[in-house]
C-alpha cells in the first residue's frame, strides 16, 4: 500500500508515498489495521505519523517525532487513486 503525501517544513514543500513498512509501524503505534481508515478516515496525528514514518524509511535522519510534528506546517495526501486508502469507494 502506498500514501503520497506533500508536507512543508519552513516553507519548503516536501513529498513522500508510504511503503509497506511505514504503515506497519503506524499500526503497530495506534493498534489498528490500516483497512479501517476507509471507515473512520485519518486524524491528522495520523497523517503525520505516517508521513514520519515515511520520512525516516527514505533515508532522512529525522528529530523525535513530537519534534518533527511540531515543526510542520502544512500536510496533506495527494491524488485520487485507488489505491490510496483514504479514497472513498467508487
Amino acid at each position: 500500500m502506498q500514501l503520497r503525501i506533500e508536507y512543508t517544513i519552513e516553507d519548503t514543500p516536501n513529498q513522500v508515498v508510504t511503503n509497506p513498512f511505514s504503515v506497519m509501524a503506524w499500526e503497530r503505534k495506534y493498534k489498528t489495521k490500516i483497512s479501517r481508515i476507509s471507515d473512520d478516515g485519518l486524524g491528522i496525528e495520523d497523517l503525520l505519523y505516517l508521513c514520519w514514518e515515511a520520512v525516516k524509511a527514505s533515508g532522512t535522519v529525522v528529530p523525535p517525532f513530537e519534534i518533527w510534528a511540531a515543526t510542520v506546517q502544512s500536510i496533506k495526501t495527494v491524488g485520487d487513486d485507488e489505491n490510496t486508502p483514504t479514497s472513498p469507494a467508487r
